[in-house]
């Protein structure tokens, strides 16, 4: 979203980074469909959080936006679910500091289309896209669970 990248020092992270904001209106997706799609047909990455929103120290999950899907899907190429968890760090059971971390990346198995888009001139089934967000989705819903149960973290 445009707002994160107006959030200081993050902007600059994800500007080092060649992050660029999603435009927030129903063109948006278009505007960047062919430019992404040509990177990924490079055999680039994109990295998209499909939530559309971060928090700090948030080990929850909202409600995924389809474009990355959508735009996995006609580029022909998996979506690769990543979750990022956070604990702050402790000594000796004390909270050093709430935003002193240990992160941890945890990276699921490739997600694929139902049906592909074989050609640039093909349809993106929206059928599809729902099913590999909501894939992505459940993993991470999974993932998150498992590491507050392990780590006892409310």
């Amino acid at each position: 979203m445009q707002r994160n990248f107006e959030t200081p020092y993050v902007r600059h992270i994800l500007r080092i980074l060649k992050g660029f904001p999603i435009p927030n209106n129903p063109f948006g997706l278009m505007q960047i469909m062919k430019p992404v799609v040509k990177t990924i047909k490079r055999g680039n990455v994109v990295h998209f959080y499909p939530e559309s929103e971060m928090w700090h120290m948030h080990l929850g999950i909202g409600n995924f936006q389809q474009g990355a899907f959508y735009l996995a899907h006609k580029a022909n190429c998996p979506v690769l679910p990543i979750v990022h968890l956070f604990k702050p760090r402790t000594f000796f059971g004390i909270i050093v500091s709430k935003n002193i971390l240990n992160v941890t990346t945890i990276i699921g198995e490739p997600i694929y289309a139902d049906s592909p888009c074989i050609n640039d001139n093909d349809y993106v089934n929206t059928a599809s896209v729902k099913v590999m967000s909501e894939k992505a989705h459940n993993w991470m819903l999974v993932e998150m669970t498992k590491y507050k149960n392990e780590n006892n973290i409310d």
